[in-house]
């Protein structure tokens, strides 16, 4: 077994997989107007509950003014909402709106339509090797990123 090139093969094939289904869900976007940085934000929220606006400039790796902006658009078009913490006047916690989480859950949703389609043709136990071993992987992430 040569680890580097399977290393390399793996995460070929996983960025073509990742990249396709991206691509699939996010042709969803679309039909809400949103961009994908504007989906990006949004999906931050949505895996990681309300945050305040620093939070999301730290957590998105972009500029202040960068989440401002795509944040104005967000709320302009009722897709999150901001509210000032109630513990902290200074801080404005921003959050999704049933339309925002609406969104999300519709590029989810096309997303698994996609992988259905991909995976219609294995067989039971091909299936679940294959969700064994992603599941490992995710587990050894997480492991080494600790």
């Amino acid at each position: 077994m040569n680890t580097n090139s399977d290393a390399e093969r793996i995460e070929q094939l996983l960025r073509t997989l990742s990249y396709t289904v991206k691509k699939k869900g996010r042709a969803a976007l679309k039909d809400f107007g949103i961009t994908t940085p504007q989906f990006d934000l949004m999906v931050k929220i949505y895996f990681n509950g309300d945050m305040t606006q620093g939070k999301l400039t730290q957590e998105l790796h972009l500029a202040k003014s960068t989440v401002s902006g795509l944040l104005d658009r967000l709320e302009s078009k009722n897709f999150i909402k901001r509210e000032k913490d109630i513990n902290d006047k200074r801080n404005v916690i921003i959050s999704l709106t049933n339309k925002g989480n609406a969104v999300i859950e519709r590029v989810i949703e096309e997303r698994v339509k996609f992988l259905r389609k991909l995976i219609k043709d294995l067989d039971e136990k091909e299936v679940h090797s294959l969700i064994n071993s992603l599941e490992r992987l995710v587990a050894a992430t997480e492991n080494l990123v600790k």
